[in-house]
Order: C-alpha cells, then structure tokens, then sequence
C-alpha cells in the first residue's frame, strides 16, 4: 500500500490508479475484522498487523472516517505483545493525533494508558513512537485530557 521508488510507480509504467488505497481498504477491512474475531488468540496479532499497515497508507481524511469503527480494534494493537504490531499502529495514529477526531477524545483515557506503558518497552523504536503520541495528544486542550 505505501509508494515504492523501484517498482510499481508511474516511471516504471505501472498502472497506477486513483483511489486504489481506498478501494483496497474497503475491499479487505470487513474481511480482516471479521477475521479477527473468529481467529484462534495466537494468530489475531496477524490480522491487526495488516490492519494498521493498511490504515497507515490511508489519506488522512479516510483515516477520520474510518477511525471511530477501527478505534477499537488499534487500541488493542497497542496491547498486543508482537512489537511490528504496535510500532505500525504507533505510525498510524500519530498523525491522526495531532488533531484528534472525536472518536479518539472519547476514549483519550483509554489510549494515555496503552501509551505510558509502550514508553517502557524493551523495543527503543516503540518507546519513540509512543512518546511522539504522548507528545502530539499533549497539544490538546487542558479540558480534554484531565481526569475527571
């Protein structure tokens, strides 16, 4: 999903169409969800894997709409023990928090706690990320992210 220099761009001659991110994602999201929640515990980290890696290459207003159905679904990537998991739902929703819809405000509690314990994983480029997402939710208004 994401652009390549060597192949499969438009210098290369490859048919490269408009939209394509998108229509791939609608095509592959429902199955991959559904997926998830039939897959024995040990194989569920693959589907959220590819999941966050399509999201990821989304524009970023496909990303808004999509995000309240798959929020869910990325906060548990945060959980998952695979580190490739959460490093590439890291990289999905930092640019997502920079200006957070709401869907994500309603579940900020949720999602500080998932990051303040990535930022003491063994894996020092999981450890960055999620500071780079405390960093970019700590922008928000004081309102938003005190607890009641």
């Amino acid at each position: 999903m994401s652009d390549s220099l060597d192949v499969l761009n438009r210098n290369c001659h490859a048919d490269v169409r408009i939209m394509y991110r998108q229509r791939f994602f609608a095509e592959n999201s429902t199955k991959l969800v559904q997926g998830f929640n039939s897959a024995e515990q040990e194989k569920k980290s693959c589907y959220l894997k590819a999941l966050s890696h399509i999201v990821s290459n989304l524009p970023r207003q496909v990303q808004l709409t999509e995000l309240p159905a798959l929020l869910p679904l990325l906060l548990e990537a945060l959980s998952c023990a695979d580190q490739a998991v959460q490093l590439s739902t890291l990289s999905c929703l930092q640019p997502v928090l920079l200006e957070p819809p709401a869907a994500v405000r309603n579940q900020l509690e949720a999602l500080f706690s998932r990051l303040l314990a990535l930022t003491t994983s063994p894996a020092m480029k999981v450890r960055v990320a999620s500071l780079q997402c405390v960093h970019a939710l700590s922008r928000l208004p004081e309102h938003m992210v005190r607890k009641s």
